[in-house]
Order: C-alpha cells, then sequence, then structure tokens
C-alpha cells in the first residue's frame, strides 16, 4: 500500500474498518459512523474496535466528532462481551443441535444469537457531543495520528 493513500472497505461492505489510511509510518483503520436521529452510534454486532478511529457525524446535532474504539470501551469491558459472545455461541450450538432431534414438521428451525454493542444510561453517557471527554478523545485521537 503506498504512502498517503486508502483502502475503502477493504474486507467488504459489512466488515470493519471502512478505511485503511496509509500514512509515512502507520496503516490506520477509520470507521465512519452517522446517525439521522441520535448523538451516538449504533456499533451491531460488530462492536467497538480497540486500535480503530472512528469519525461520526450526526445530522441531529449537525456536528462531527473523532475518537479512539479505546477511548470508548475499556479492553477489561471488549473481554467480558467476547466471552459472553463465545458462550452464546456455545449455547447456541447445543440449542440447534437439540432442535433438529424435534423438528417433526421437517422445517430446519434454528436459533441464531446476533451481538449488539449499544450505550445506555441518558444523554450523560450517549451523547457524543456534550460527554465530559470528548474533548479529550478528540486530542487523544488527533494526538495519536
Amino acid at each position: 500500500m503506498p504512502d498517503k493513500s486508502f483502502i475503502e472497505q477493504p474486507f467488504g461492505t459489512h466488515s470493519a474498518p471502512d478505511f485503511f489510511i496509509k500514512s509515512e509510518t502507520n496503516i490506520i483503520p477509520l470507521e465512519a459512523k452517522s446517525s439521522e436521529t441520535a448523538s451516538h452510534p449504533t456499533y451491531n454486532s460488530g462492536g467497538i474496535k480497540q486500535g480503530f478511529y472512528y469519525i461520526f457525524c450526526s445530522k441531529k446535532t449537525n456536528s462531527t466528532t473523532i475518537y479512539r474504539g479505546e477511548d470508548i470501551i475499556t479492553k477489561e469491558q471488549q473481554q467480558l462481551i467476547d466471552e459472553h459472545i463465545k458462550g452464546e455461541k456455545i449455547r447456541a450450538t447445543l440449542l440447534n443441535e437439540k432442535l433438529k432431534t424435534i423438528d417433526t414438521n421437517s422445517r430446519g428451525i434454528s436459533f441464531y444469537p446476533r451481538p449488539m454493542i449499544c450505550q445506555s444510561g441518558g444523554a450523560t453517557f450517549t451523547n457524543y457531543f456534550s460527554h465530559k471527554n470528548k474533548e479529550r478523545d478528540e486530542k487523544r485521537a488527533i494526538d495519536s495520528l
């Protein structure tokens, strides 16, 4: 990858990051987030990635911010989520094996657990533009680049 270039959606449209940006010294994973109606992004099952940079634009507030994944979620929080997802996949496999044995209608009913990484607790925690750490997080992202 040449310096000062980028690759859009290097792993496809449904996998992070949205871009790899190549500086003279680093390859930077960048995820773009936006919302029409909220002051925080939705991460869905992709979660929040340590080492990724995020740009979030909100039409609701007509604002944009930049931050790093590690300033939103801690390694310990991510580890707990990862362990839970792993356990849920094991439970789903066992459930689907049981469902097959009682599928008298021959319909192939199965269960698929989909992780959903959210934020809650009201605007104090979720508003990326009025959050007490907004300036700190922007500065950390910019300084680290």
